[in-house]
């Protein structure tokens, strides 16, 4: 069996790889975010952020004696005041200080108004402008300032239990936990409009489990079938 890790690869091929022998926090990476200085923090099943500097040396591990909770951590984002964010099976985290001020990181659990207490956090998009977008399993909420504001349904969404989400060209991607294809989104701070693409209008499958940002056209990762730009 392929057991799972994280690789650091360089621009000569040259490169190496991490499992839980050299310090990571769990052989299943989940998500990986950069910070201001290009070091990363990846989030891992098992639960945990490990800290990588931007060479690739390992630096920490942040556990459940840091503040993170649960069995699963599924999303890390870091904010433009670069502050970490984290999504997982029991909520959402932040630090309490800036990734880079040298101190080790600790987490508070962020209560989201308007959602039940420790939903599912599955996926992060943090704005240039200080915006922090999270897909939970009880819909969509967004951070501004201090301010929340959550979506659902009623606002035009296909369905509340979410599965991931990203940004590209202005506008927000969301996929949903279930079959139920794309939906595009634009908020211009008072209303989302939503725009829903399934097999009908051109995916090859409605289930489409990870979306990534990219400079050139990208392709979400969908069901079996395949996949569509």
């Amino acid at each position: 069996n392929v057991q799972p890790f994280v690789g650091h690869y360089t621009s000569n091929h040259a490169g190496r790889s991490w499992t839980t022998r050299d310090g990571l926090a769990g052989n299943g990476a989940t998500s990986i975010a950069e910070g201001p200085s290009g070091d990363l923090f990846v989030a891992t099943d098992p639960a945990g952020i490990s800290h990588f500097s931007k060479q690739g040396a390992f630096l920490r591990t942040y556990r459940s004696a840091s503040g993170l909770t649960g069995d699963t951590l599924a999303a890390v984002a870091v904010d433009a005041n670069r502050r970490l964010w984290v999504g997982g099976s029991t909520g959402c985290f932040r630090s309490r200080t800036q990734v880079d001020n040298g101190a080790e990181l600790k987490f508070d659990l962020v209560d989201i108004p308007g959602l039940p207490a420790r939903p599912d956090a599955r996926s992060l998009f943090a704005e240039e402008s200080g915006v922090v977008w999270i897909a939970t399993s009880r819909g969509l909420a967004r951070f501004d300032n201090g301010r929340w504001k959550v979506f659902a349904a009623k606002d035009g969404l296909k369905a509340e239990d979410l599965e991931s989400i990203t940004q590209r060209e202005g506008a927000l991607w969301l996929a949903y936990r279930d079959a139920f294809g794309l939906t595009r989104l634009r908020y211009d701070g008072n209303h989302l409009e939503t725009e829903h693409f399934t097999m009908q209008n051109g995916l090859t499958s409605d289930e489409v489990y990870a979306l990534g940002s990219c400079a050139r056209p990208c392709w979400p990762a969908v069901g079996r079938d395949g996949q569509r730009r």
